[in-house]
């Protein structure tokens, strides 16, 4: 669409899609609309419980063992970081599968960074959405902002994820034993942290129900920037969510930049095959 001119496509989800227009599109005639709606909102309800469990239920399970019989719970005590009576050398692992372990470093690596790029892009169409709030908030004094609970909620769970998939994926990309088991695990991750995502892999919501390029150009071409007197003029609880929406993204870009860092030092001198249990 010329139009548009070059403007930067706001990436969707389902949060941004619910705080824009509704999850539930009661406006079709008959019941068959009705339906397919709630069932849109159960769906969504769905991907928001399982990106919000999901990735502390794999941290739990290799961590205290949570979903494991005893047998298969990974044994700390093994890595002398932990134990430093341990006899386990931290390159038991270098010793017995070092291509596997090398590859492994490069897909945490690439993961981490992929998060971080995430967090920081999220980051800016969060801002945009604010503004284009801040901005009909403005101009049109009975407008309300009711949208702020779903923009919460996305930003909450998009930073919930990754945070607790960089942790996820030290345990599960780090103990993987084959290349194929590696990539099968990186994969899964992956397909976690993007459920929530407009034309995702699943069919919940689409690139109909979002249009992001168009309503990128309603921020650059129409929207203007806050003056201090209307940042004075914002009401408290649309000052509180905003600031600390765009908190959550600062403090999730800074883990990622650390652990970008400081995981793969980790990963490389853990004995996992000694501490995670064989499949």
């Amino acid at each position: 669409e010329d139009w548009l001119g070059k403007v930067d496509e706001i990436n969707g989800n389902i949060y941004r899609v619910g705080a824009f227009a509704g999850l539930i599109d009661i406006t079709a005639d008959g019941k068959r609309g009705i339906c397919t709606g709630f069932a849109r909102f159960v769906g969504c309800l769905l991907i928001f419980i399982l990106q919000l469990f999901g990735p502390l239920l794999i941290f739990e399970s290799c961590v205290s063992g949570v979903g494991h019989t005893y047998e298969d719970m990974y044994d700390w005590s093994q890595w002398q970081l932990f134990n430093p009576g341990s006899k386990i050398s931290n390159f038991y692992d270098w010793q017995h599968i070092a291509t596997t372990k090398l590859l492994g470093l490069c897909f945490l690596e690439a993961f981490i960074l992929n998060a971080l790029f995430v967090s920081a892009d999220e980051s800016r169409s969060e801002q945009k959405i604010w503004d284009i709030f801040g901005f009909l908030k403005r101009n049109t004094p009975n407008y309300e902002v009711r949208g702020s609970l779903y923009l919460f909620m996305g930003s909450f769970v998009n930073n919930w994820l990754v945070v607790v998939c960089t942790l996820d994926a030290y345990m599960i990309i780090g103990a993987s034993r084959t290349p194929a088991d590696l990539l099968l695990d990186s994969l899964a991750l992956l397909f976690l942290f993007n459920l929530d995502d407009v034309a995702g892999d699943l069919g919940f919501v689409d690139e109909d129900d979002w249009p992001g390029l168009r309503i990128a150009w309603i921020h650059s071409e129409i929207c203007t920037a806050p003056t201090e007197d209307d940042e004075e003029k914002m009401g408290f609880k649309e000052t509180c969510n905003r600031n600390f929406n765009m908190l959550n993204y600062t403090l999730s870009f800074w883990f990622c930049a650390a652990c970008a860092v400081v995981m793969p030092i980790l990963a490389a001198i853990t004995p996992f095959l000694k501490i995670a249990p064989a499949d």
